[in-house]
């Protein structure tokens, strides 16, 4: 754990090369220990701060595409996510609702 946590002060110093960032850093991991410690799922208080960063870069690469949806697909990497996410959601999806739900029965089965 203290590698860690040194890890993410350079990180965070790194970044702009302030003594603020680490503190920020440090309250946002203090905030996140105790969101874990109450169980609040911390997951979308994270990808809500990231929404406006995703739509921003989302609508610069629409704009560079002039609006052609696949051609956000053209480079090899984009393709293969663009096919792996909805394969693997399907696959989970499919997976659960398939997937016979265990009663005392059959549980040790």
């Amino acid at each position: 754990m203290p590698v860690i946590l040194i890890f993410c002060i350079i990180g965070s110093f790194t970044v702009d090369t302030t003594a603020f960032s680490v503190w920020v850093m440090l309250v946002l991991g203090l905030l996140a220990c105790f969101m874990e410690e109450n169980e609040i799922l911390n997951a979308p208080a994270i990808l809500s701060g990231l929404g406006k960063a995703i739509e921003k870069n989302f609508l610069n690469m629409m704009t560079k595409t002039q609006g052609d949806f696949p051609g956000l697909f053209d480079r090899p990497v984009a393709a293969v996510l663009g096919i792996a996410t909805p394969a693997l959601w399907t696959y989970l999806i499919s997976g659960s609702l398939w997937r016979s739900p265990k009663t005392p029965e059959n549980a040790g089965a």
